[in-house]
């Protein structure tokens, strides 16, 4: 089905220089500046795991794990699932599903998010259409408690303006420049 396709074509994805430059980032900014990097995506795939990030906030779930309806169960999937897939966890079948956010769900972890966000200092949006709640949120809630909030996109996004300064074309080149200026002390420029 199309979910199976979708996950057998994430095994060979490799990350881009946006996912290298979070990772850096949130491996380096703890010793520089004694803060933290909490890490929120909007995306279902596993790519800033691959790029070597950790503690990944997945809010719209993560496609290679299945969750069981039946008992809330979840577990990192790789191989194909089918209807009658019993769960590994409680045993029952036909719950077994991608453990993805669907259409009018509610997103993963947001009280977890909103925790991250009433203590963050700088935020970062990365190519993102600023369209898509909760998420479109996170800028003015970030602002609302001081952060600075900065926006990497190909283009102005539909909340660029609640944004404090854009960094526009390809994240892949922008946000490696950042960071690197970031942690050698140059501030927040490019």
């Amino acid at each position: 089905n199309f979910y199976n396709k979708l996950r057998r074509s994430l095994l060979d994805k490799k990350p881009n220089g946006a996912h290298l430059a979070v990772s850096k980032l949130q491996r380096e900014w703890p010793s520089f500046s004694g803060g933290s990097v909490t890490l929120v995506t909007q995306n279902i795939d596993d790519l800033h795991e691959k790029a070597g990030s950790s503690d990944v906030i997945h809010m719209h779930g993560a496609l290679l794990c299945a969750r069981c309806e039946c008992c809330g169960a979840s577990w990192r999937q790789e191989r194909d699932t089918f209807p009658k897939m019993p769960c590994p966890k409680c045993g029952k079948i036909g719950g077994v599903r991608p453990d993805i956010v669907f259409f009018e769900e509610m997103p993963h972890d947001m009280e977890l998010i909103e925790k991250a966000l009433a203590k963050c200092d700088l935020f970062l949006a990365v190519g993102t259409s600023g369209v898509v709640y909760p998420a479109a949120g996170f800028c003015r809630f970030a602002k609302s408690v001081g952060a600075t909030c900065l926006e990497f996109n190909l283009k102005k996004s539909a909340v660029a303006s609640d944004f404090d300064a854009g960094f526009y074309g390809k994240a892949s080149e922008t946000l490696p420049k950042f960071v690197d200026g970031l942690l050698s002390g140059k501030g927040l420029e490019i």
